[in-house]
């Protein structure tokens, strides 16, 4: 019986560094696709009501409750990109 061999955790890393833009995957400007502006403007909207909540509540910036909501949320994030990663890895390997 041969070992199926492992996804690579530093592809897997590089997936998620370029899912959540904290790397470009090309040098040169380019148009935004339709999910990219998505992406932009919901990133927008959650900083904004982050924003409107600190000043609303009279908190800051960095409160400990907003900033472990963010943190959870990225937690998840990871999980995901990190579980699609693993299931296109897997499906390619099929041959689906």
């Amino acid at each position: 019986m041969v070992a199926e061999k492992m996804p690579d955790p530093r592809r897997r890393k590089l997936a998620y560094q370029l899912l959540n833009g904290f790397m470009e995957a090309e040098a040169e400007p380019k148009q935004l696709s339709r999910e990219e502006m998505q992406i932009v403007f919901i990133v927008e909207r959650i900083y904004q009501h982050r924003i409107n909540l600190c000043t609303r509540g009279n908190l800051d910036f960095e409160d400990k409750d907003l900033e472990a909501i963010i943190s959870a949320y990225e937690q998840l994030n990871r999980l995901f990109a990190r579980l699609m990663y693993d299931q296109g890895w897997h499906d390619a390997g099929q041959g689906l």
